[in-house]
């Protein structure tokens, strides 16, 4: 997982989460914690991986 944050001066800052997921479970996991820590999330995107899954 890689965490980016952003911001200027005219917009709110933005934090990006990116990084790969085993299955459906653990990305409610992710998000349910992002939830409970009160984040708004503003979306988010399935995009094809590269290669084999690495945690297969």
């Amino acid at each position: 997982m890689q965490i980016v944050a952003s911001s200027s001066e005219v917009q709110s800052p933005v934090t990006t989460l990116s990084g790969q997921v085993q299955d459906q479970a653990a990305l409610m996991g992710v998000l349910n914690s992002l939830y409970q820590l009160r984040y708004k999330i503003l979306s988010v995107n399935c995009e094809p991986c590269d290669g084999p899954n690495e945690n297969s």
